[in-house]
């Protein structure tokens, strides 16, 4: 199996073995919420609390795992499967990361929730950025407007930018840790809202390049 198999596996059973030790120390309800100014703003039973993230990430780890297999390009998701797994790996440590923070909190350990959010978010734009650059032409991973999935160059162009706008969109997120939390918000969504806009754009200017150079 794959170091990035593995590592993945390991999370996903990390995140069952907390539930499983601390469940007894967790107070009942847990806070499972907190709202831009990193306030606690929202409850479940202990039940609830303990499980709901190991459940998603089992689910996503299970969708992500799926997804090269259903593809109808998926001799295209092939060509950059490492890379994939790398990410899918690394989405399932964000969300044990985002676990651990909520155990802490629950245990009354106090801290600035979306501060502590920032470097794991900007190193998560970092490695969509590196998996842009390798995607290749698919129906489920990547930039997908119509115009990218209607043309090959159109995609290949679309990625290489994206890869680049991705990181830069990461370096830009990480000002919002030295930020109170209402304005470090805006230093995770700017950037990524940002990219989308850009990248739609993009890819139809290219797709509108491409068409005029066949012409």
């Amino acid at each position: 199996m794959k170091i990035s198999r593995w590592l993945l596996l390991s999370f996903v059973v990390a995140s069952y073995i907390l539930a499983f030790v601390l469940y007894n120390n967790m107070p009942d309800p847990m806070v499972s919420h907190w709202n831009a100014q990193g306030v606690p703003d929202g409850y479940v039973s202990r039940f609830g609390g303990m499980l709901h993230l190991p459940f998603a990430i089992t689910g996503f780890t299970l969708f992500f795992l799926i997804i090269p297999k259903i593809d109808p390009l998926k001799k295209n998701v092939e060509k950059f499967s490492s890379a994939y797994d790398w990410f899918v790996a690394f989405f399932a440590g964000f969300m044990l990361y985002v676990y651990v923070l909520t155990l802490l909190w629950n245990f009354d350990v106090r801290f600035d929730f979306v501060q502590l959010l920032i470097p794991a978010i900007a190193m998560l734009f970092f490695l969509v950025g590196i998996l842009l650059g390798k995607a290749k032409r698919n129906y489920f991973i990547g930039i997908r407007t119509a115009w990218t999935l209607n043309n090959e160059e159109v995609w290949d162009r679309t990625h290489k930018i994206g890869s680049r706008v991705f990181k830069i969109a990461a370096i830009l997120t990480l000002p919002g840790v030295f930020l109170p939390s209402h304005l470090a918000m805006w230093f995770m969504l700017a950037p990524i809202l940002s990219a989308a806009i850009i990248l739609i754009i993009t890819s139809y200017v290219i797709h509108q390049r491409v068409a005029a150079a066949g012409d």
